[in-house]
């Protein structure tokens, strides 16, 4: 029975309650930190204060001073007399013309609807990525990831992104057009979906592409209603300037980062050699995929698609992987549909996956191993989708998913 047409019922006792109890670890861990937000109130230097300055000048200054690193960083400390950082805006217009509405709000209730906003779509797009009886599931087991919850605590787009890559695929086989518009919109964050074209291109997928491609089109033209064509050109002169920026400061912000090139930062390998890596790496990535949409079930396909994506982005953050939890949930479904058993040391690597997020959050010098962890998923996954067994697989005990 194809997984598209089953559940995923988890009979299993040992493992249900194994599940249950990561769930209810993580939903502990939020609501303390929930709290903690509630009574401090948000914090000025959080990830949110860059989204949120980036609308408030772009509403009250609309013209391309935005990417005047200067006239923004003065704006940022006038905002916040206390911060001494500085949070350059990277996105283009189109991006800004999508948060506009955030600098008409003072900042409290601005992160708050737009958490509230993003775990909407991202619960939306679990709807339509997931059936029952595992629907549920997935949508809890997603919200409650650390990933999930380090990501609404700091205010980031990662709900935003993972939605419209839910979406996107969910969508495909049936609604190439709706499909192509979610990754159109995805190219407001284009890293996520580096990817993501060639998976269309093994499938053919051509309405989607050219869906996706005036999509794009489209979110550039809209935002010549609201700012001047100028900005566009101001961004790309800029881009230059952000990027040594970016590469100035990778060596401090690799520890967060969940890439190839921050792993081989993180061994102290040079600059060269780190980008070397993530080149290579994201190329032999990109294979893999190809293979797996040419020849493998479309929904392990894509599970091993988000597990590379972490890994072959050129930058990406822990708290940019919450569509990790999304290709665990769709391995694991794929497997009991099979009536396949998922292995002790399986089991460990996929909760390893999820919950780490939570141990970077108090330490974030331990990124390396959460890079491992997913090159270790991601191979397994692969695994799974070309020869139908996992990559881990042992024979003391298994776990009984149906």
């Amino acid at each position: 029975m194809p997984p598209e047409e089953s559940g995923w019922d988890i009979n299993g006792r040992a493992l249900r309650w194994c599940l249950l109890a990561v769930l209810a670890g993580c939903a502990a861990v939020g609501l303390n930190d929930l709290a903690w937000i509630g009574w401090l109130g948000p914090d000025l230097h959080e990830d949110f204060f860059g989204i949120w300055s980036f609308a408030r000048f772009s509403v009250l200054h609309p013209g391309a001073g935005i990417y005047d690193f200067a006239r923004l960083q003065a704006f940022q400390q006038e905002a916040a007399p206390d911060f001494a950082g500085f949070y350059p805006c990277p996105y283009p217009p189109s991006f800004l013309a999508m948060i506009a509405w955030l600098g008409h709000l003072p900042i409290g209730l601005a992160k708050s609807l737009w958490t509230v906003a993003g775990l909407a779509l991202l619960t939306g797009a679990g709807w339509v990525m997931f059936r029952p009886p595992l629907r549920g599931f997935a949508l809890l087991a997603i919200a409650l990831a650390p990933a999930s919850l380090l990501n609404a605590t700091i205010g980031e787009t990662a709900f935003f992104g993972t939605a419209l890559l839910m979406a996107g695929f969910a969508w495909l086989p049936a609604r190439p057009v709706l499909a192509g518009i979610a990754f159109g919109l995805l190219t407001l964050k284009p890293q996520l979906g580096v990817l993501v074209p060639i998976a269309l291109l093994a499938r053919g997928d051509w309405r989607a592409i050219v869906t996706a491609g005036l999509t794009a089109l489209g979110l550039a033209g809209a935002s010549l209603l609201v700012f001047p064509f100028s900005l566009w050109r101001a961004w790309l002169r800029v881009l230059p300037r952000y990027q040594q920026v970016m590469e100035g400061n990778t060596a401090q912000l690799s520890h967060f980062m969940a890439t190839l090139n921050a792993a081989a930062l993180d061994l102290h390998a040079g600059a060269g050699v780190a980008l070397a890596a993530q080149l290579i790496g994201g190329i032999a990535i990109a294979l893999v995929v190809w293979v797996c949409f040419r020849r493998a079930d479309y929904r392990l396909a894509v599970a091993a698609l988000l597990a590379g994506t972490a890994l072959a982005a050129p930058h990406d953050y822990v708290y940019d992987t919450v569509f990790l939890p999304v290709a665990l949930l769709l391995a694991g479904e794929w497997m009991a549909a099979r009536g396949m058993r998922i292995s002790t040391p399986l089991l460990a690597l996929f909760l390893a996956v999820y919950v780490f997020p939570l141990a970077i959050s108090r330490n974030a010098d331990i990124c390396l191993i959460y890079i491992v962890l997913e090159a270790l998923m991601f191979l397994s996954i692969a695994r799974l989708a070309l020869k139908g067994a996992p990559l881990l697989a042992d024979n003391f005990r298994t776990w009984r998913m149906t």
